[in-house]
């Protein structure tokens, strides 16, 4: 069963696609070909505050992507998510030096130099299952359980509200059971392989380690009572 389902699901290696064959000014920008369009991005520089992407159509007019909360980006993948033939982009924002500030963005084309802006909260992964012509996403955010948030940043647990394709944009579906297999084996063993390194990375009776334990074992039995079979 297990094995059967990790060959159903993709994780969508990132695609950058073609870089733009029009050559940016700015020797400190990145450009990337969508469609007809060409998008110029900032480097990502944790040290300077960085223009929100642009967007630019074939004869260099500027067109709206929508608005954007942070001040550094970086293109994770560039592809067509909903299965319309047309090239969205997907990039991860930021507002400081530290994870917890990070914010991803899908551009998601309509046809004609008209583009949409969905934001995630915080980290997002792209999967596909079997042989669905859209993409699935996966977007992580710190979880609600006890003590999920109540250690160092890094020992957070992190619980991700997988979306599909539905109606112009993407929703959440974990609610309603769908592909309930991504939650009882993928996230699940990912969820036991975090309890495995804390145990073995931190000291015996350390408090944040067996707090941030605790966190994950809730998430497990979350999972247990509302996803399985």
């Amino acid at each position: 069963m297990l094995s059967s389902f990790l060959v159903a699901l993709q994780l969508i290696t990132f695609n950058l696609g073609e870089d733009a064959t029009i050559p940016s000014n700015n020797p400190q920008t990145e450009t990337y070909r969508v469609n007809q369009e060409t998008l110029i991005l900032t480097q990502n520089e944790l040290t300077e505050e960085e223009d929100s992407p642009k967007l630019y159509s074939a004869n260099n007019t500027p067109i709206s992507l929508g608005a954007f909360s942070s001040a550094m980006y970086d293109v994770q993948h560039i592809g067509d998510f909903n299965g319309d033939q047309l090239d969205d982009v997907l990039i991860e924002g930021n507002t400081g030096a530290s994870s917890y500030n990070t914010v991803s963005y899908l551009i998601t084309s309509q046809g004609k130099g008209l583009y949409s802006l969905q934001t995630f909260s915080q980290f997002v992964q792209a999967y596909r299952f079997g042989n669905d012509k859209t993409l699935h996403i996966a977007a992580y955010a710190p979880a609600e359980f006890k003590y999920a948030q109540d250690v160092n940043h890094a020992m957070w647990t992190y619980w991700p509200t997988l979306y599909s394709w539905q109606g112009g944009k993407y929703k959440g579906i974990y609610k309603t059971h769908l592909h309930r297999d991504f939650y009882t084996q993928k996230v699940r063993s990912d969820y036991q392989k975090e309890i495995a390194n804390l145990r073995e990375s931190t000291p015996a009776g350390d408090q944040e380690a067996r707090k941030a334990i605790a966190a994950r074992q809730a998430a497990l039995a979350f999972i247990d009572k509302k996803f399985r079979k």
